[in-house]
């Protein structure tokens, strides 16, 4: 599996910088970062390099505080991974919202840094 298609997933740990934070700049800011669409309709979730992380791991969700966005050891109980590998999430719809979901390879980029601990690396 790769990120791309063609270029294979990372040995070892998942880096937040290196193979998360693309993930987010091509498929996610244009929405979550001040102005974007996401903002605009009440969900401050800001997504841009620089607020990614404090924006994200062990922080409540504005649709639902009783979920966590990123519960680090723990994807199945962050609702990031649940709105973007899910079809039917827990709350609101599956991510992004208007374009195609996330490929497996990214998907699973996202299942394993959390599971990792969600580290700021």
């Amino acid at each position: 599996m790769s990120t791309d298609g063609v270029t294979p997933l990372p040995e070892g740990p998942v880096s937040f910088a290196r193979d998360i934070l693309p993930i987010f700049a091509d498929r996610c800011v244009s929405c979550h970062r001040p102005g974007g669409i996401a903002d605009l309709s009440g969900i401050d979730l800001d997504l841009r390099a620089d607020r990614a992380f404090s924006s994200l791991v062990n922080q409540p969700s504005v649709q639902r505080p009783d979920l966590t966005l990123v519960v680090p050891d723990n994807a199945d109980a962050s609702l990031l991974y649940l709105k973007v590998a899910s079809g039917n999430p827990p709350v609101g719809a599956r991510m992004p919202l208007i374009a195609a979901p996330l490929s497996a390879a990214q998907i699973e980029l996202i299942r394993k840094w959390i599971n990792e601990g969600a580290g700021d690396n």
